[in-house]
């Protein structure tokens, strides 16, 4: 019993230790290359982004959600950020 415990504790340490890993990662990254945080979406709260998922949602019944992907980056610029349903959504434009 003690054994499964430990095995437990054991893959916490390492999840826990790889997102750390990962944070400490991307911050270096984004200092070395002097990349700026995207801008954020106007939203009513960022925590779940529910009335963002309702205003998607909508879009999508209303075949608008290319119209609506275009209004925004004409609005907030080529980077921009929006949390649907707990998670963040970073948009970048790409020129080919």
């Amino acid at each position: 019993m003690a054994l499964f415990f430990y095995v437990i504790a054991c893959l916490i340490t390492l999840v826990l230790t790889k997102k750390i890993w990962r944070v400490i990662e991307v911050k270096r990254l984004k200092r070395q290359h002097g990349c700026q945080d995207p801008v954020k979406v106007e939203q009513s709260e960022r925590v779940i982004g529910w009335g963002m998922y309702k205003t998607q949602m909508k879009a999508f019944k209303e075949h608008r959600v290319l119209q609506i992907g275009r209004e925004r980056y004409l609005k907030y610029g080529n980077t921009w950020s929006l949390t649907i349903m707990g998670m963040e959504f970073v948009n970048v434009r790409l020129f080919i």
